[in-house]
């Protein structure tokens, strides 16, 4: 008899536990999918101007000078396109160039420091005054030093990878020697 009381304890247990997992990830991917919904009908509609200033949450900055080198090949040029500055990534010997802005976003990008506990940086490459978001332009090891040395005052740690959710909800880790190339309609790892 107690066996039975016992077997059914243990499986009621185990009935109940994958309920609360269950409920748990419905939640959070429900909130996910309100980010990126409401990320998207904010970008559409400039939802977040009318939220008053000391309520938003204040991220790190950094004055953006016109161009400035990103590692010993590259450098950043600026263009401002309908209230936005975009930044294009070339060589240190082109003067001209092409800005087309990309016809995609991505809800977020962290850079995880791998050998910490709860060390992450967002790296935020789409709003008004900074928006790297152009064709040809990636994000590679040169990209993230600038990145944290720029916004953040940090060196780039020695392991790390990079967590992404694009604007279609899809979520995936790159590891430090993966490149994010950017297109036009699309963005390639390589």
């Amino acid at each position: 008899m107690l066996l039975i009381l016992y077997m059914n304890t243990k499986s009621m247990y185990s009935r109940v536990k994958n309920c609360v997992i269950l409920i748990c990830f419905t939640i959070v991917n429900k909130v996910s999918f309100f980010q990126v919904a409401f990320g998207k009908i904010n970008k559409k509609y400039n939802l977040s101007s009318f939220v008053p200033s000391f309520l938003k949450n204040k991220k790190t900055s950094s004055k953006i000078d016109d161009d400035f080198l990103i590692g010993t090949k590259y450098k950043l040029l600026p263009k401002t396109i309908d209230n936005t500055r975009y930044y294009k990534l070339v060589t240190n010997e082109t003067k001209m160039i092409d800005f087309k802005p990309c016809k995609y976003s991505f809800t977020s990008i962290n850079l995880i420091d791998t050998n910490k506990d709860n060390c992450d940086y967002d790296i935020n490459i789409t709003n008004n005054d900074f928006n790297y978001l152009c064709e040809d332009n990636v994000i590679n090891k040169d990209f993230l030093t600038w990145y944290l040395s720029n916004f953040y005052q940090k060196s780039l740690p020695i392991n790390y990878k990079i967590s992404i959710i694009d604007d279609d909800c899809e979520m995936f880790d790159l590891e430090q020697d993966k490149t994010i190339e950017f297109h036009s309609d699309g963005y390639k790892i390589v």
